[in-house]
This record gives structure tokens, C-alpha cells and sequence, in this order.
């Protein structure tokens, strides 16, 4: 951090500030002193007695933010699931896990057979998010008590009887998660699971405000016969659903509050019905405010009658995430992104949407200079961008555009924060498979350094930008690990950029 910065947050600090109202840089620098760089002889040790009267309300104001949401699991030399008792006031959110999903730990057993004694014991735990394949009976039993708000099983299987009972006594229960794998255990009984979910959902419908349910799990006839008088948010993921499909417009019906609409269905392996969101010009929408949209169809009537208020705006090519060691998915039905044409016509559309402030497309090729100048021309409000290339994964050609010709229609994007694309820089098979947690891309580190900073230079208000590159092989993880991405820091006329891969 250079010396003038220091004294800018020291200078904050010897002024009695209060500690809620330091900045981001006074915050880096007791970090610096007090956990990072204790006795570092670049700064002197009076520094670190100016900021010491600050240790009690750090302590106080980050007790509940690092214990906020835990797991049950450490990686340290050996696994527990307890957390000390002074920390119990702090938890808000726990996470649930039978097994470790990180490195050379992957697949360690994590015990959970203590957990329904001590969750009931967490008076302010409110979220529980379970990471497990199977669900013990008497772990469900002993959460149905808690005033829970949210909990959320993904990955899950569903033959489970008791389930519709623990949920119906959750009487504070706002949010529901229910998910699961992409590859799936021969011996669950899914003409079981359907009927325990539809009734789950005929129970918790009346009161629920969020819903997210993966399509292996229900019929678009039970969504669309069920009334959601209070749902405001609906996440559909996993397949689209195996029964005949119903336009989404026939779903929804029944949902007067929804403003959050994510139909985000992943192509598999499995062939199913291409989601249809709008088929009858004389069908109405509600007053959506966040719609996304995977692997949208070109001829879907969506396109004249967007909802009029929309803020975020989002069409999405999504397909099956599998392990590094399978294959088998190379070409997944109705995997469909944006080509050229198709990509102008949505840009065009949404143009007439005053409120946007967020647009996502997935294309077939990489954007160009002529959709960018489109999209500045059309949506002026923008504030989060993303534009990524759907088959991006052996794209191994150089640009015909210059850098500098992206910069320059996104510069008249006053109001531009985040910025995620796909940019073409020729062969780059340098790869190392052995990192942690994701791929690193030795040889393209030189790119991102010269690409963000002209990015951060000519988009003044730019604090996140991410740069999707890659041409060895199709990816079979996560395609977010092969996001390049930095948060942009500015102070004065000095610009800074901190790495990481998006989440």
C-alpha cells in the first residue's frame, strides 16, 4: 500500500473518527497492523499505538459479521461440529455438511449426529442450509421447533416421508430451497419425491416469499395450480421439468406479488422440452422487476412484451456441471445462446425499458465493437454489464478489434460499476491443473494487466471487471473459475486492482 494511502487512513484514525464510518483504506490498514503485519519495519511501531484504542470496536463490530454464518466443518487437524458457546449469540446462518468438498480432503466424512442437540440451542439462527445427499429423520425433527426463516436443501434427495411435517410447523418459514444433482442415485424413488414436494409446496405456498426448486423435482402443471399469494421470488434451476411444458406465463399465473423470475434450466445430456416463456401474444405478465432466462428460444414472443419495469434483465445459456472425469456431455440438448442477429433484435427491445440498470447476455461468438455501440445507445443507465461467449472454451483466435475500440462505446456508460465479457486473445494453453482452488492462467496475466487498466482508466466509475478467457478444453467445473476478475480501487489518481475469481 503506498505511504501516502497510509496516511490518509492514519490520518482518519488520529481524528477520532468513529469506527463505523472508517473507510475501506483505514480498514486495510488495521488489518495490516493488527492480524496481517504486526511488527513490520516499513511502518513504525507508534503507528500501531494510534490505532490500538480501535481494538475494542473491532472486536465488537466483527464478532458478528465473521461468525454471522458458519459451517460444520474446519479444515484444520481434525474435523469438528460444535462451535464454542461465546459465539452461539453471533450465528445467524449454518451450513450443513456430511462430507468435505475441498482438495485432497474432498470426500472426508463429517459427523452430524450432534447437530440436533446443539441447533436447537442457537437462539438467533434464523438460515440452515443442508449440504447433504441423504437426511436424518432425527436431525428434521429437532429443527422443526426453530423459528427458521429460510432453509435450503440442495443437492438433496427427497424420498423422505417426515419432511412435509417438519416444514408445515415451521411457521416463521419465509424462503425454500429444494434441489438436486445433476447426476442422480439409481435407487431414489422420484414417483415418491414428487408426490413429498408437492405436498411440501401445498403446504409451506401460502406463506412462502422465495422459492427455489430444481425442475427434476415438480410439473409445471403443480406450480401452475397452486396460488402463491405472498411469493416474490421464483428460481427454477436444474432440467426443465419432464411433463409437457407449459409456458411460463400459465405458470406464474397464481403469483400476483412475483417481481423475481429466474427460469434458470441447465441443458443436459437428458432430452427435454426447450422452455417456452411466452407463446400467446394476448397473455399477461406481472410487474416483474428481475427476469433471467437459460437457453431461450429464438421464436419465444418474449421479446414484445417485456415487462415494463424491469431492472435487471438477464438471457443466459446454462448446461450441466460434471467432474473433470466425465465426458459424456458434449453435446447437451437445447443449449442456445445469441447469435449476431438475434443478439441486436433483444438489445433493440430492451431499449425500450426505462429502468434497466443490469443486463446479461450469453452470445454464440465473442461481443463486438457494433453491440457495444448498440448497447450504450440503448440502455444509458446501465450499471452491470455481462456479456459472455457460450462456447468459449477452444476459442483460441486473436481479436480483429483493438482493446480500445471495447473502451470506447462503454465509456458513454456514465453509470457503469461492473463489467464481465468475453475478449479474444489468441492461444494461451499455458494451464496449471494442479492449483487450488481454480485453474491459474499463467500466460494470461500480461492481457489482464494491460486490459484492465485501460478499462479502469477510460470507465471512471468502474469497480469490478472480469475478463472470460480460455481455449484448452470444454470446462467441467464451474464455468465462474474461469472468470479473471479484480475489484478496482482508486484513491487520488492512483488506480490499484485486487484479484480474484467471481463466486
Amino acid at each position: 500500500m503506498p505511504h501516502s494511502t497510509h496516511e490518509h487512513a492514519l490520518t482518519q484514525l488520529n481524528s477520532g473518527s468513529k469506527f463505523y464510518s472508517l473507510d475501506y483504506i483505514a480498514f486495510r490498514l488495521i488489518c495490516e497492523f493488527v492480524y496481517l503485519d504486526p511488527v513490520s519495519p516499513k511502518y513504525p511501531k507508534r503507528d500501531l499505538c494510534l490505532i490500538s484504542t480501535a481494538c475494542f470496536r473491532l472486536r465488537e463490530a466483527s464478532l458478528p459479521l465473521i461468525f454471522n454464518e458458519v459451517h460444520n466443518l474446519r479444515l484444520h487437524r481434525e474435523f469438528v461440529s460444535t462451535w464454542p458457546s461465546t459465539i452461539w449469540p453471533y450465528i445467524r446462518k449454518v451450513h450443513v455438511h456430511d462430507k468435505t468438498h475441498l482438495g485432497k480432503m474432498r470426500d472426508v466424512p463429517v459427523k452430524v449426529n450432534n447437530l440436533d442437540v446443539l441447533l436447537p440451542r442457537l437462539n438467533n439462527l434464523n438460515h440452515l442450509v443442508f449440504h447433504l445427499e441423504s437426511l436424518p429423520e432425527a436431525l428434521l425433527e429437532a429443527i422443526s421447533p426453530i423459528p427458521l426463516k429460510t432453509v435450503e436443501f440442495l443437492e438433496t434427495r427427497f424420498d423422505i416421508h417426515c419432511l412435509p411435517g417438519v416444514l408445515s410447523r415451521m411457521d416463521h418459514l419465509t424462503s425454500l430451497a429444494l434441489t438436486v444433482m445433476p447426476e442422480r442415485s439409481p435407487d431414489i424413488d422420484t414417483n415418491q419425491e414428487f408426490e413429498i414436494v408437492e405436498t411440501i409446496l401445498r403446504t409451506v405456498a401460502s406463506r412462502l416469499r422465495r422459492l427455489e426448486i430444481s425442475g427434476d423435482l415438480i410439473q409445471f402443471s403443480t406450480l401452475a395450480q397452486i396460488n402463491w399469494p405472498e411469493l416474490h421470488t421464483l428460481c427454477m434451476v436444474g432440467h426443465v421439468p419432464s411433463s409437457r411444458p407449459k409456458p411460463f406465463s400459465v405458470v406464474i399465473n397464481h403469483m400476483p406479488s412475483l417481481r423475481n423470475l429466474h427460469c434458470n434450466f441447465s441443458a443436459g445430456h437428458i432430452c427435454r422440452q426447450p422452455t417456452v416463456f411466452l407463446s400467446d401474444h394476448g397473455a399477461n405478465l406481472p410487474d416483474l422487476e428481475n427476469l433471467s432466462i437459460s437457453n431461450l428460444r429464438h421464436e419465444d414472443l418474449l421479446i414484445d412484451h417485456l415487462p415494463k419495469n424491469l431492472r435487471v434483465f438477464r438471457i443466459l445459456a446454462l448446461r450441466d456441471i460434471y467432474g473433470i472425469r466425465t465426458f459424456r456431455l458434449q453435446n447437451p440438448q437445447f443449449y442456445t445462446a445469441l447469435d449476431d442477429d438475434n443478439a441486436l433484435r433483444w438489445v433493440r427491445a430492451v431499449a425500450k425499458l426505462p429502468h434497466l440498470i443490469e443486463l446479461a447476455l450469453t452470445l454464440e461468438q465473442p461481443p463486438s465493437p457494433t453491440l457495444l455501440e448498440l448497447i450504450a445507445e440503448s440502455c444509458p443507465k446501465l450499471q452491470t454489464l455481462e456479456l459472455e461467449q457460450a462456447e468459449f472454451e477452444q476459442n483460441n483466435r486473436c481479436s480483429a478489434y483493438s482493446m480500445e475500440m471495447f473502451v470506447r462505446p462503454l465509456s458513454r456508460l456514465k453509470d457503469l460499476r461492473k463489467l464481465l465479457i468475453t475478449i479474444e486473445i489468441g492461444p494461451h494453453d499455458v494451464w496449471d491443473p494442479f492449483s487450488f482452488p481454480t485453474s491459474t492462467y499463467v500466460s494470461v496475466d500480461v492481457d489482464f494487466e494491460s486490459a484492465w487498466k485501460l478499462f479502469a482508466e477510460n470507465l471512471p466509475g468502474l469497480k469490478t471487471i472480469g475478463f472470460l478467457f480460455h481455449n484448452r478444453n470444454r470446462v467441467q467445473g464451474p464455468r465462474s473459475c474461469v472468470w479473471n476478475a479484480g475489484q478496482i480501487n482508486r484513491y487520488n489518481s492512483m488506480i490499484s486492482i485486487e484479484r480474484y475469481f467471481i463466486p
